[in-house]
């Protein structure tokens, strides 16, 4: 019980890390280039975090499938991530190949991001059983909301204060803690790296099945989230016309909502239905998001509030019903998978909302991709393996 704690506590703090990186970065380039209306470089600079972490989280999930050392990939991940984001501080907004190389940075940072995800959720999955693992995942999920929560905030107090170099400093010092410290005291998988060929064929096709609906359903649902999350600061900045401080405060109010979405969502998610619960939840968030776009200021902070409690208590359902069917020699596999499909939809997703918001009203475009988590709803109700027993 003691050691489930233990690497509970660690993943939540990793998480804070992890998921305020994605904010700060948004945040960093709303305050570069949104609020002049380089939209599309704001896009770019996002895909290449989203795609980076999409491409590697795969990876990073099989190398700790293969070596059980799940605990050190995280640790080593935070620390790199940390620098990385660093980066940003050594480079000139105003030089000729500045969104090249905040791309490349950005890039980097997802390589280190990446192994956060699979890695620390499938270490998690393998400490509960299915009547507590939403609660676990819930938990560990309100942690990344913690982070995504004080990022706007902090950052916005920063720049208002202090400018833009001393934004950085912070994620640099608590990256390396974070990571030295889980370095010490995560331990190792439980999993028996490469123990799965005693699977039989419609076990392996029941999984098969399942993973390519959570993929889809992942690939719709985070393309919502994370594109609609990291343009929110220069939709509000750009268009709205708010100064960074107003939209920090306006972002730190939406996210903190999953402080306390995410565990509700993963205890109720024990006691129900995860699949059907998770429907119900994003045709709510889907229909929230779409009518906070047509009404005035206040009214919409209300209603993109309860679109993203609805949204965020969605993810540690899904990560729980990824620990309920999948075997532990394979859960950091195919949790990279299903991550990665949402990463890739989302570098899609937010290069697009980038390129048709400089052409077109960019309320319409917000407002037409109010449709993904209402489509994703549809996939959940489907989300079941055939052919597979709850662990």
């Amino acid at each position: 019980m003691k050691k489930n704690a233990t690497v509970l506590a660690l993943s939540a703090l990793s998480h804070v890390m992890v998921d305020s990186l994605t904010v700060a970065i948004a945040v960093i380039v709303a305050e570069l280039f949104g609020r002049s209306g380089r939209y599309l470089s704001v896009g770019a600079i996002l895909a290449f975090f989203t795609l980076a972490t999409a491409i590697s989280e795969p990876l990073w999930g099989r190398l700790s499938d293969s070596t059980g050392r799940r605990g050190a990939i995280v640790s080593l991940g935070i620390i790199f991530a940390g620098f990385f984001f660093f980066s940003f501080s050594m480079i000139d907004p105003k030089g000729d190949h500045a969104v090249v190389l905040f791309s490349f940075a950005s890039f980097m940072t997802g390589i280190a991001a990446g192994t956060y995800h699979s890695v620390a959720t499938a270490l998690l999955n393998e400490q509960a059983v299915s009547s507590n693992r939403g609660l676990y995942q819930g938990i560990n999920n309100a942690g990344g909301s913690l982070g995504r929560t004080a990022a706007p905030l902090v950052i916005g107090l920063l720049l208002s204060r202090s400018g833009m170099t001393a934004v950085f400093v912070p994620y640099l010092v608590f990256g390396a803690a974070v990571g030295l410290v889980s370095l010490a005291l995560f331990p190792r998988s439980q999993a028996s790296p490469g123990n799965d060929r005693g699977e039989s064929s419609p076990l392996r096709a029941g999984l098969g099945r399942f993973t390519a609906g959570l993929m889809l359903f992942s690939f719709l649902r985070t393309a919502f989230f994370l594109t609609a999350m990291n343009f929110l600061p220069s939709y509000l900045m750009g268009f709205k016309g708010l100064e960074a401080l107003p939209a920090g405060y306006i972002m730190t109010f939406i996210l903190a909502t999953g402080v306390i979405a995410q565990p509700i969502g993963g205890i109720i998610s024990d006691l129900r239905d995860r699949s059907k619960l998770m429907a119900l939840l994003l045709a709510v968030a889907g229909v929230s998001f779409g009518m906070a776009i047509l009404v005035p200021m206040a009214a919409s902070v209300i209603l993109l509030a309860v679109s993203f409690f609805c949204l965020l208590m969605t993810f540690p359902i899904l990560f729980a019903l990824i620990g309920d069917f999948v075997p532990r020699e394979r859960m950091g596999w195919m949790t990279g998978l299903v991550s990665g499909a949402g990463g890739i939809s989302a570098t899609i997703f937010q290069f697009a909302t980038g390129y048709f918001s400089e052409v077109f009203h960019p309320p319409a475009v917000l407002l037409a991709l109010s449709a993904l988590p209402v489509i994703s709803a549809a996939v959940a109700f489907r989300l079941a393996p055939r052919g597979a027993m709850k662990a």
